[in-house]
């Protein structure tokens, strides 16, 4: 009787407690996983604007050759 009376009192709280930490341990993992992938979007764009400074330094040579080229 007294294990009864302490399920039916005490067993939704920790049902809910349960859960609470079944869910907080599945965000973290989910917040890693977006951080790794923060992580790989930020050295693409890093690698992805040297790129296009460098493209760029190109094409202002190319543009001042061909202007001293046209005069």
């Amino acid at each position: 009787m007294m294990l009864q009376e302490f399920f039916f009192s005490w067993g939704p709280m920790l049902l809910l407690i349960g859960v609470w930490a079944f869910f907080m341990r599945r965000w973290r993992g989910t917040q890693q996983k977006q951080s790794d992938y923060m992580d790989e979007v930020r050295s693409y764009l890093t690698d992805h604007i040297a790129e296009t400074k460098r493209l760029n330094l190109n094409l202002e040579r190319i543009a001042s050759a061909l202007e001293v080229k046209a005069k």
